[in-house]
């Protein structure tokens, strides 16, 4: 359902409900659960939690369309871990895109395609979502919110693996942000 949106798109099948984003993830993506996030979890940053939000959502928009460009070039390639290209650094997010696609081409034998990986990805771009929550996988989102406030905190951080670590992100959330999505109230009529 990742890319159901820009790929093949949705099937219609009466027993089955969708998200209204990406994933059920991105319910999490918004901002009083971000808001929580920075003060129980990061603490003192120092740019504000729309800022943060927005770097994020960028950083994680390139990382959706290296996944959807190998999608939609139908190349079957392994992902390669993004943590060696993630930095954190007073509440800023990076990611060395250059670095990591070159890898990315290099470890699966795509290094002389890379022109044409990169024109798929700057096409693809073109077409997403006003909502980066329609742009963004959902594991991304734990994932490098795992890396950065690992980064952040160090020692102090209360997730050893990002699986352990999303509890924390989703206690932050408020039922309330929810209530009125579109999945929500349809589970509501069941």
């Amino acid at each position: 359902a990742d890319f159901d949106r820009y790929l093949a798109g949705c099937r219609d099948n009466p027993v089955l409900l969708y998200t209204d984003y990406t994933s059920i993830e991105m319910y999490l993506f918004n901002r009083p659960t971000m808001e929580k996030f920075v003060a129980f979890i990061l603490g003192d940053i120092p740019v504000s939690v729309s800022q943060f939000m927005k770097n994020l959502g960028q950083v994680l928009q390139r990382i959706f369309l290296l996944r959807l460009a190998n999608e939609k070039l139908g190349w079957s390639m392994t992902w390669v871990n993004v943590k060696e290209y993630i930095s954190y650094s007073q509440g800023r997010i990076g990611f060395d895109e250059s670095r990591y696609v070159n890898n990315y081409l290099l470890r699966n034998g795509k290094k002389r395609h890379a022109q044409m990986f990169r024109d798929t990805v700057e096409g693809l771009s073109r077409s997403l979502e006003k909502d980066c929550r329609h742009n963004i996988r959902g594991h991304d989102l734990v994932y490098v919110l795992f890396l950065s406030s690992h980064k952040h905190l160090g020692r102090r951080f209360p997730g050893k693996t990002h699986e352990t670590f999303a509890p924390f992100l989703c206690a932050c959330l408020e039922f309330d942000e929810i209530v009125h999505e579109p999945l929500f109230v349809a589970l509501g009529r069941l």
